[in-house]
């Protein structure tokens, strides 16, 4: 949407030309503010003010007949699933809250003097609280012996601030034909909308770019740091529940400007469990896209198929539990083009995962959390006849792609008082995106001597390969959750967490010399023709060296710290702040980058206007912040080597100068001591020449460029605000309707920017004041601020 200030924002346009410009990351390159409506009906409540990644709380009301509240009442609440128990009592308004608890089924038993003994079974959901209304009636009753089995209404969640929804995955599924990614399951979610296939179909949420968003697995972060597009491909039915916060997000939550996508895996019960899954997607039932003038589309294909083995249980029962999950899968496509190429892709490498609970008592709980996303495609590319729809014969060797990596998360909770519950967590996110061409140490040569110049290397297409390409993420989290009564109940959640990521990342000519051969042929103006080296006319060869990248560090730091506070039976009160720091260091280890104190206010109320407890206005106020994308260090501050030596070339037995591979047939000795030359950075692994021989045209001689020379001296990070008012009713116990209205300003945004001599002549000579551009590495886009 555009706004008075003339600036952009919104998604990823599959023509660049067409939309806003985009950077690497697949950033929106301008972007200014946006505007989201909703009315949406949804069966699971969502996510309450006070939460956690991969927990629920159960709360209730206990009333009697007369809608009085019924004070010190014991409860009990018995999970279905793992058999532990947590026991509370109702204050003084009748209400009780039971805190980070694993989600799942609960039978939740009330008993007081005077009063009937209640039993009935409550679901915990993620996100926050599941509200419940329990009504007891007059008896004699005082133990067990006799129970009355009631019904418990669900109540709205009056804490809640956060806008979105909560899926549960294991339902979802057996009534809704959805397709079977977390993209789909976020697109069911209000204010979002489907990505460009070209970022990799992530979903955009809340009017921000691909490249905004978070993602979660048991606490685990697992978003993609390098460009912020997407995060490890964990597959489907490993996870249990699924939340989508599109807005209002707490303090604990951030490092995102769009959408927190939080996921909870599968658990084993103290039920043994066993299943066995296929899934089919056939060819013969896909819908075949219309050709295009660049591809065949009606000779598409793409199959797939996976068989996944589940099994869980106990290992030692009410105490120690696992679950575990296998995925084997035949992933085949074909794609053709209208010029003469097809693509063949193939993958069948298996995921492996494994969930762990172990209680120490029912109040002290350990998670451990490991997945294996490993896997590799195979690609062939070769000739395509139009005409007869034929595919030439594969390629002996493929292009291989691997992606994934190992990841693990060890949790713990414990609750030690009513007042006091404490978490912890340690884990590890590898993830890596390497594509390394069957031509991967095959040198590309271009013959220049002519125009246009014409590359001579038939085994060799690309002059640069990125590779490698991983990233590596370590966190330490800490949180307390404390409970007390001041002018209200008030529910406090404060914790630290510190991520240290690694972005390996480099990008380098082709071939064993990493340098690509070209051929030249001197003119007068040439400084090799100079000095006698060379006379116009003559002949010679060009070695061109690059290599460019390395290890970048990066640290993301925050503290928070959240009040949640029940002013009374129909107000509520969420107050917090988030103090986020982001560090970017340069492949020296130097600190490139430095985000300090980036204070996020997190504000909320909702109101129950009724006193009923069937509806309430919400409203909520943020400042959300995004670190800088590691890819940003890898394009500016890594170690460049960029250099190039001259060689005499005689011809082969056929007259050419170049080989078949397209390396010279006979190099002679190297030009040196031409006007101009500079000493050779020999000893680095590349190219012939010794260190120190004067012959060489050095751009860079691999070192870091100067820190303080690649950024804004006042460069600050990605800031976004945000306001939300909304108004939701509870129908009945199946349906609720929430309608709000968001709005989000991106007050500064932080770009890979640089001013290029041709914008500003255009924009001088357009009469244009207040030109810059924005460099993707591939096109420069004119902006008009």
């Amino acid at each position: 949407e555009r706004d008075g200030k003339g600036s952009w924002r919104g998604s990823v346009a599959a023509d660049p030309c067409a939309g806003p410009s985009v950077d690497q990351t697949g950033k929106v390159g301008l972007q200014g503010q946006a505007v989201a409506a909703q009315v949406v009906a949804l069966v699971a409540p969502t996510a309450a003010s006070a939460q956690d990644y991969s927990s629920g709380t159960l709360e209730g009301t206990v009333t009697d007949t007369t809608g009085a509240p019924i004070a010190g009442a014991a409860v009990s609440a018995q999970s279905s699933e793992q058999g532990i128990t947590r026991t509370t009592t109702t204050d003084g308004n009748g209400r009780f809250r039971i805190p980070l608890i694993p989600l799942g089924s609960y039978q939740v038993t009330i008993s007081q003097d005077g009063f009937d003994t209640i039993s009935q079974t409550a679901p915990v959901r993620l996100g926050g609280a599941s509200g419940y209304r329990f009504e007891m009636a007059a008896g004699s009753a005082t133990d067990l012996d006799t129970i009355v089995v009631t019904g418990a209404r669900q109540s709205l969640a009056f804490a809640e601030t956060t806008t979105g929804l909560v899926v549960d995955l294991e339902e979802l599924v057996k009534t809704v034909p959805i397709a079977r990614s977390i993209t789909a399951v976020t697109l069911l979610a209000p204010s979002t909308v489907q990505g460009d296939s070209a970022f990799g179909n992530v979903p955009s949420v809340g009017g921000s770019s691909v490249a905004e968003n978070a993602f979660y697995v048991n606490g685990l972060n697992i978003t993609n740091f390098d460009n912020y597009i997407g995060g490890s491909l964990v597959p489907f039915d490993f996870y249990r529940s699924v939340e989508i916060k599109t807005g209002g997000y707490p303090a604990e939550f951030g490092r995102a400007t769009g959408g927190i996508i939080n996921a909870v895996t599968k658990s084993g019960s103290n039920d043994f469990t066993f299943a066995l899954r296929g899934n089919w997607t056939p060819d013969g039932l896909r819908n075949q896209s219309p050709d295009t003038y660049a591809s065949r589309n009606e000779a598409d294909v793409q199959d797939n198929y996976s068989v996944i083995l589940e099994a869980g249980g106990p290992i030692i029962r009410d105490r120690l539990f696992f679950y575990g999950l296998a995925q084997f899968q035949e992933n085949e496509s074909f794609s053709a083009s209208q010029t003469g190429s097809y693509t063949f892709q193939e993958d069948n490498d298996p995921f492996y995962g494994l969930k762990i609970d172990g209680y120490i008592t029912d109040d002290h709980r350990v998670e451990l959390t490991y997945f294996d996303t490993t896997r590799e495609f195979r690609q062939f590319t070769g000739a395509y006849n139009n005409v007869t729809d034929t595919a030439g014969p594969r390629p002996a060797v493929p292009t291989r792609i691997t992606q994934g990596g190992e990841s693990y998360v060890l949790r713990y909770t414990g609750q030690f008082t009513d007042w006091l519950t404490v978490s912890a967590a340690y884990g590890k996110n590898e993830d890596s995106n390497n594509t390394i061409p069957a031509s991967f140490d095959i040198e590309f040569a271009q013959d220049s001597r002519t125009t246009p110049s014409r590359r001579v290397s038939p085994g060799q297409t690309a002059n640069s390969t990125v590779f490698p390409r991983n990233t590596s993420r370590e966190f330490y989290r800490a949180d307390a959750d404390v409970f007390f009564s001041f002018l209200g109940d008030h529910h406090v959640r404060m914790g630290y967490e510190l991520e240290k990521t690694t972005l390996e990342k480099n990008q380098q000519r082709t071939g064993d010399l990493i340098g690509a051969w070209i051929y030249r042929r001197a003119v007068a103006s040439t400084p090799q023709a100079q000095g006698g080296n060379l006379a116009p006319g003559e002949d010679y060869v060009e070695l061109n060296i690059f290599r460019s990248g390395g290890a970048f560090e990066g640290e993301n730091e925050a503290f928070y710290i959240q009040d949640s506070w029940d002013v009374n039976d129909r107000l509520t009160i969420n107050a917090g702040v988030r103090m986020d720091q982001f560090r970017l260091f340069n492949a020296a280890g130097e600190n490139y980058v430095d985000f300090d104190g980036e204070i996020g206010p997190r504000l909320g109320f909702t109101y129950d206007p009724s006193g009923e407890g069937r509806d309430r206005v919400f409203g909520s106020y943020g400042i959300y912040y995004l670190p800088v994308a590691s890819n940003t260090a890898f394009r500016q501050a890594g170690n460049e080597l960029f250099y190039s030596e001259y060689y005499r070339v005689g011809n082969g037995a056929d007259g050419q100068p170049f080989a078949a591979d397209g390396s010279p047939a006979a190099l002679g000795a190297q030009i040196v001591g031409w006007n101009g030359a500079t000493a050779c950075p020999g000893g680095l692994g590349a190219g012939l020449s010794a260190n120190g021989t004067v012959g060489c045209r050095v751009t860079d001689r691999g070192e870091v460029a100067d820190t303080s020379s690649l950024s804004a001296q006042n460069l600050e990070s990605t800031q976004e605000e945000e306001w939300i008012l909304g108004y939701e009713r509870r129908i009945n116990d199946l349906w609720t309707v929430t309608a709000s209205v968001n709005y989000r300003d991106l007050l500064r945004n932080a770009e890979d920017v640089a001013i290029d001599a041709a914008v500003l002549n255009y924009c001088t000579a357009q009469g244009i004041v207040g030109c810059d551009s924005i460099y993707t590495g591939f096109h420069q886009y004119v902006i008009v601020n």
